[in-house]
């Protein structure tokens, strides 16, 4: 049993002295493996499209994840109506009676006038807005 306890006393002392008593010199970088970047790198170019279309994908007030904006547009132009983005729903308190919703900060209620539309319809995930022309659709943001 000692000869065990000594034998694993060995191999641990052997183990450590590798590289034992080598002396590195201060603000020495540390190696990585793999994952090490160039020197001297030029900054990537940045597509201002591309980072709209990322921001846009992040800030969605589209209801199905599933669908892409087309496709989802074209859901709302089968009812008649064009979904909104440019219009941010952040709450909706729905009540049979009487709902409120919060568009771009403000609280309306149906029948107000925002940005031009009238609030046709507060339902419990979207609100339906009316102008001269066309019937939009906003989506509640989730």
């Amino acid at each position: 049993m000692i000869r065990r306890y000594f034998f694993i006393a060995a191999l641990f002392l052997i183990g450590c002295s590798n590289g034992a008593g080598e002396e590195v010199p201060e603000n020495t970088p540390l190696p990585l493996e793999g994952n090490t970047i160039p020197q001297n790198t030029p900054p990537a170019t940045v597509d201002s499209d591309l980072i709209k279309s990322a921001v846009d994908s992040v800030v969605s007030t589209r209801v199905n994840p599933f669908l892409t904006l087309a496709e989802e547009k074209s859901f709302g132009a089968a009812a008649g109506r064009e979904v909104l983005t440019s219009v941010n729903v952040t709450a909706i308190a729905y009540s049979h009676g009487s709902s409120y919703a919060v568009l771009n900060g403000a609280i309306v209620k149906e029948g107000d006038t925002f940005d031009g539309k009238q609030i046709m319809q507060i339902n419990k995930d979207n609100v339906i807005l009316k102008d001269s022309s066309h019937e939009y659709i906003v989506n509640l943001n989730k």
